[in-house]
């Protein structure tokens, strides 16, 4: 661990490529450096550029397991849930969830919540989230705001066959007799 520290250090003087010292600093235990966070950030970047979102989740997770003052762990958090999400990792949901409990941004919570949305209709299950659109919606008073979280709110609610009267009443339109288009 000690020669990987170093080897991160030495690479970092230099200015090497963040990923490559990443490599490095993955075999190292966290120690509250801002520096290291910053890297691992980075590193994280360039792996999304690339289109390679499980490297990129690699890198973030350790960013947050290092906990260095000042970083923005709700926006970390947010960014780890979409590269887990984006590369359909079994912990994407969870991620999310723990991202809306801490993301104060309203641009990173929409993302947050249409992708827990998304999710929801390859993945079904999560009863709770019809609610926590409720509770996102209460208080929201800037319209496109309000807009985009009913949107994926509506999303959410294409999940569950079962509340087909609910998303056409919230989406404005009337249910449809039988569930179905010209049912009698």
């Amino acid at each position: 661990e000690r020669l990987h520290r170093q080897a991160a250090r030495a690479l970092m003087e230099t200015r090497a490529d963040p990923r490559l010292v990443a490599s490095h600093l993955l075999q190292c235990s966290p120690h509250s450096d801002p520096e290291v966070s910053e890297v691992l950030r980075a590193a994280a970047a360039a792996a999304i550029a690339q289109r390679s979102p499980r490297a990129a989740a690699t890198y973030l997770q350790r960013a947050l397991e290092e906990r260095a003052p000042g970083d923005d762990r709700g926006r970390m958090l947010a960014q780890l849930g979409t590269v887990a999400f984006d590369a359909g990792l079994p912990e994407s949901r969870r991620r999310l969830r723990e991202a809306l409990g801490e993301v104060r941004e309203r641009a990173d919570r929409i993302d947050v919540l249409t992708r827990l949305a998304s999710l929801n209709l390859v993945q079904p299950g999560d009863s709770e989230l019809v609610d926590m659109f409720d509770a996102e919606l209460e208080g929201e008073t800037e319209p496109d705001v309000r807009q985009a979280i009913q949107a994926a709110q509506l999303d959410a609610l294409l999940a569950d066959p079962e509340r087909r009267a609910e998303r056409a009443a919230r989406g404005g339109g009337r249910p449809v007799a039988g569930g179905r288009p010209g049912a009698p």
